[in-house]
């Protein structure tokens, strides 16, 4: 129970939010809404998740613009119903919004998250010449060691 109270106890407010089509002053009791809680809980962070992966792997700018669209829409109804949630329930909540704030900052925010360009080519080069070596090394200390020196 919160400072001002159990929002559970309106029943109203949260039917009308979990149930579609939901009238006020309809008898529904606190599990059937629990269930439906759970049951919007779930498909509102499914497609959350969806959205975040299409944010982060898509190529089509549209695609990433219209899903963090979607990804912000499903945020704020899974925060709408966070007050009405059950502690099990909350936890689900906790992550999804982890996980959008997150997605949020790596979409506001590319040139943070891109992993160093590396030039393959001059790397490659670079443990040839350090394998050439090695070997070159190796053979010195068996012409030394086996008394072939010239």
């Amino acid at each position: 129970m919160g400072l001002f109270g159990n929002p559970r106890k309106n029943k109203d407010k949260w039917a009308a939010i979990v149930v579609a089509n939901a009238q006020p002053g309809m008898n529904l009791d606190e599990a059937f809404l629990d269930a439906a809680t759970t049951m919007y809980i779930q498909q509102h962070a499914r497609i959350l998740y969806d959205s975040i992966h299409l944010v982060l792997t898509s190529k089509n700018k549209k695609t990433q613009k219209e899903r963090y669209k979607l990804a912000q829409e499903k945020f704020g109804a899974l925060i709408r119903v966070k007050k009405y949630a059950s502690k099990e329930q909350k936890k689900g909540i906790n992550l999804a919004i982890d996980d959008f704030l997150k997605m949020e900052d790596m979409y506001k925010h590319p040139g943070k998250y891109q992993e160093p360009v590396v030039d393959v080519k001059k790397q490659n080069k670079k443990q040839m010449k350090q394998d050439f070596w090695d070997v070159y090394a190796q053979m010195e200390m068996l012409d030394i060691f086996s008394g072939d020196e010239e």
